[in-house]
């Protein structure tokens, strides 16, 4: 008796079908594996800044001015647009009421400190 042509072509399938599925579940542990190895990377690199970090000398510093001129040159942030974002009008109206000198409310629960007519921090 012969083998139908369907038979052959339904065992062919069959045979494609379960070598589809197990390489379906070899990509699905591959790709559990690599999130796994991928998150350990992360925490690893955490780490490692956070060494390197302690591992610095304490004795070199960085001023604020030097930072600002870093985002200002490097990152090219523009510190006008931070100044006019702090100095609203309603903040500048207060200073002028507490004479240059306290702690004012400026935005989202933060507030200004002033000396001297000058903004030294910000603080929630």
């Amino acid at each position: 008796m012969a083998i139908k042509q369907s038979e052959v072509l339904q065992q062919r399938l069959d045979a494609h079908t379960k070598i589809r599925d197990d390489l379906a579940r070899e990509i699905k542990e591959k790709q559990r594996d690599l999130a796994k190895k991928e998150t350990g990377i992360i925490n690893i690199t955490k780490q490692l800044n956070a060494a390197k970090f302690a591992e610095r000398d304490p004795s070199i510093k960085i001023t604020d001015h030097a930072l600002v001129r870093y985002m200002e040159r490097k990152l090219g942030v523009n510190r006008t647009d931070f100044i006019d974002q702090i100095l609203t009008d309603n903040v500048r109206r207060l200073i002028k009421i507490g004479k240059g000198n306290g702690t004012f409310p400026w935005a989202d629960g933060l507030s200004v400190v002033v000396k001297n007519y000058s903004i030294i921090t910000i603080t929630e």
